[in-house]
């Protein structure tokens, strides 16, 4: 799909969309945004191969009285923690998204979840409390006291950054200081009494404590050279003990598999090597700290409606982040991918520092550092285990109490009535409650977990 197709008026959708039922209904849909917000320039933008497909612009989903309306509207009840739902309308198939406007800068979800925060930070303030975030809200005043706030401050589009640095082949970021909420907010409260408090704020089951940049020591040049010119370069993959070689010929055998379209000749599974007499651990374990550092509030949606919310202090980064394996090992990629990744594991954490491309290009840009925690990989993992065992069972039974999770985590619903395991049920949210609207069976078991509830 591509959403190139962005009107900012009747006319314009009259010039692109052909078949005049689709338009006038694309046009109904457009004149109601515009009433609820005529600020907003262009609400909607349209997949120019399909029109019937739309996108709505997220920025409906900061605002709840503009969020009530929509899903007055659509005759749905709108989720805005989970705004790529689709919205049938008529002939219409609806989700929230930017488009082709792209996905950088106040046009991606990261930033709307902040705005939806900064709104209901300010409707506790304001005493109106009509939340977007109902959860988050009850979470966060428990770790702080909102009453004491005294201004909320947006900070994530400042974009601050923490560089990356090689001093005497020892990679740090920034300054190396560990403190650092100031540097890694995006929402910044000023409290009554002068103190600040900082809000990292992240979202979705793949999340990063950052990205930085590697251009300056690792080049697409030297991958076309077949050489790293920066003696620093080859020091920082010396320090996650990756093989500079190894490292090389893999992107350049996903480039050369692209440029041949997907050519199947060319062959490549994942290798991987544990380089655990190559770290420098003591090294390691201080990169690690300034990674994750401290000195600020984590905030982080997992799924729908389900939060993670604690004080980053130093001992509680240190009690996460102490490295509690000497078992390092590095994956270096088929043929398909196009990344490089070193695992780690701390007493609270999975870590992923990779090396790859995130604008769609194929040599590596960025060094991240992924993460899960441990806690939460293994309460999945028992919960998985309880669920195939139950699966395994050949007789009906009630799931009544139980919640339908896909395999990514994504909270479809919860069951209500008696219903039996292999099939799979169409949810439907109606003020806030779930409903069943039928059955199909399950072809494939592996497709949806069923979970007790806590």
């Amino acid at each position: 799909m591509s959403f190139v197709i962005i009107p900012s008026n009747l006319t314009d959708i009259d010039a692109e969309i052909k078949d005049i039922k689709v338009r006038e209904q694309i046009k109904e849909v457009y004149e109601f945004l515009k009433t609820v917000d005529n600020s907003i320039e262009q609400p909607i933008t349209i997949d120019d191969k399909n029109n019937k497909h739309i996108k709505i612009t997220p920025e409906f989903l900061t605002n709840i009285n503009h969020q009530k309306k929509l899903s007055e509207f659509f005759e749905t009840e709108l989720d805005p923690t989970t705004p790529k739902k689709s919205i049938k309308n008529k002939d219409l198939l609806m989700k929230f998204g930017f488009g082709s406007r792209g996905k950088r800068g106040s046009h991606n979800e990261g930033h709307l979840l902040e705005k939806q925060i900064e709104n209901d930070i300010l409707e506790f303030l304001n005493g109106t409390k009509q939340y977007i975030l109902p959860g988050f809200i009850e979470k966060l005043n428990k770790i702080i006291d909102l009453n004491n706030v005294k201004s909320v401050i947006a900070e994530g589009d400042l974009n601050k950054k923490r560089e990356l640095k090689i001093i005497n082949g020892i990679p740090t970021l920034g300054t190396g200081d560990l403190d650092i909420g100031s540097t890694i907010s995006d929402i910044t409260l000023e409290m009554l009494n002068g103190q600040k408090k900082y809000l990292s704020i992240k979202k979705g089951s793949t999340v990063q404590f950052s990205n930085i940049g590697i251009t300056k020591y690792i080049s697409r040049k030297d991958f076309i050279n077949g050489e790293i010119a920066n003696p620093d370069g080859k020091k920082l993959l010396e320090f996650f003990g990756i093989d500079t070689q190894r490292f090389m010929d893999a992107f350049n055998k996903h480039a050369k598999y692209v440029k041949r379209g997907g050519d199947t000749t060319i062959r490549g599974k994942n290798i991987t090597k544990n380089v655990s007499n190559k770290i420098d651990f003591r090294n390691l374990q201080k990169l690690i700290h300034e990674f994750v550092g401290y000195g600020y509030i984590y905030c982080h949606l997992q799924s729908p409606n389900k939060w993670k919310i604690f004080e980053m202090t130093k001992s509680k980064m240190e009690e996460l982040t102490n490295i509690s394996s000497n078992n390092i090992k590095v994956v270096y990629p088929g043929k398909e991918s196009k990344k490089v990744d070193v695992l780690i594991e701390t007493q609270g954490l999975q870590l992923i520092v990779d090396f790859r491309n995130k604008m769609g290009g194929i040599y590596p840009h960025i060094m991240g550092c992924k993460y899960k925690f441990k806690k939460d990989i293994k309460e999945k993992l028992m919960k998985k285990r309880i669920v195939e065992k139950m699966l395994n069972t050949e007789s009906r039974n009630s799931l009544k109490g139980f919640d339908i999770i896909r395999l990514s985590d994504e909270l479809i619903g919860s069951i209500t009535g008696e219903v039996a395991y292999g099939k799979a049920y169409n949810i439907e949210w109606e003020n806030g409650k779930n409903q069943i609207l039928g059955t199909s069976t399950i072809k494939d078991k592996k497709r949806y977990l069923l979970i007790p509830k806590q």
